[in-house]
């Protein structure tokens, strides 16, 4: 017999009605946030408060201490992989996220999975760190994606032609081969 979990946001999740329902947002850290955008500003770069574990814990609990929700969300981004794989990968200013397309073979294989764990060691320290930081009843939310999360990164491999099939699943291989072995090197932290 399994016990009942001890957060609300997981007994929510496990089917039970609970009244008032837990209460989260996607995106709760977030330029709404006046000390979000000092944090941001300090950082430096978007991705550089993604790969400082100090600051992307303290922006984790920044809507925690504000509004009290009952899951925190682990402050990253799914780009984090494709820059791990030595896909190049900006966040320009009014822009957004900008990545290097991948329009042939040899863009694919230039992709690199072999520092991969050790490209996201910050990451996994701001789950260690979060792990002690946030209140005991307050669940943690990660996330994850996929390059053909999107239509703009599905119409980037459509446009390998031939190599669209391959592409698929060369990208998805190597994103599943990132979350299979990510348990085994958290256990290591």
């Amino acid at each position: 017999m399994t016990s009942k979990p001890s957060k609300r946001f997981l007994q929510a999740l496990a089917g039970e009605t609970l009244t008032p329902p837990p209460f989260w947002l996607m995106r709760q850290a977030g330029r709404y946030l006046p000390e979000y955008r000092a944090t941001r500003a300090e950082a430096g770069s978007f991705l550089d408060l993604c790969y400082n574990p100090e600051l992307a814990v303290e922006v984790t609990l920044q809507p925690l201490r504000r509004y009290g929700f009952d899951a925190a969300i682990l402050f990253s981004d799914i780009l984090v992989i494709p820059d791990a794989l030595r896909q190049r990968v900006a966040f320009k200013e009014g822009e957004g996220p900008v990545l290097t397309p991948i329009r042939s073979a040899m863009d694919l294989d230039a992709l690199d999975i072999s520092g991969l764990h050790d490209h996201l060691a910050p990451v996994y320290a701001t789950v260690k760190g979060l792990s002690g930081a946030i209140p005991q009843e307050t669940a943690l939310i990660g996330f994850s994606g996929t390059f053909a999360h999107g239509a703009g990164h599905a119409a980037q491999i459509q446009r390998l032609g031939g190599d669209g099939p391959r592409a698929a699943w060369i990208l998805s291989a190597t994103t599943l081969a990132a979350m299979v072995t990510l348990p085994a090197w958290l256990g290591s932290l």
